[in-house]
């Protein structure tokens, strides 16, 4: 799982297991990312998800984002 929000708001709650890489610097982790894995990205994730398949990468998008998750699941 990918969290594209700035680190402030990823502190303030993310899903387990999740990597937190901006938008603004997700070009820059591409080569670092398995290229075996499918990828689910929430939060801006969009533009995200366009972004790896561009570089041929496979993601899904959590479309409500954290809006559903109950905060018990988030880490902080």
């Amino acid at each position: 799982m990918i969290d594209v929000r700035v680190p402030a708001e990823y502190d303030q709650g993310h899903l387990p297991g999740a990597i937190n890489v901006p938008l603004q610097e997700i070009r820059q982790h591409l080569a670092g990312l398995d290229r075996e894995l499918h990828h689910l990205i929430y939060r801006r994730s969009s533009a995200a998800a366009f972004l790896l398949s561009q570089d041929g990468l496979r993601s899904s998008v959590l479309t409500d984002g954290l809006k559903d998750v109950p905060s018990a699941y988030l880490i902080r």
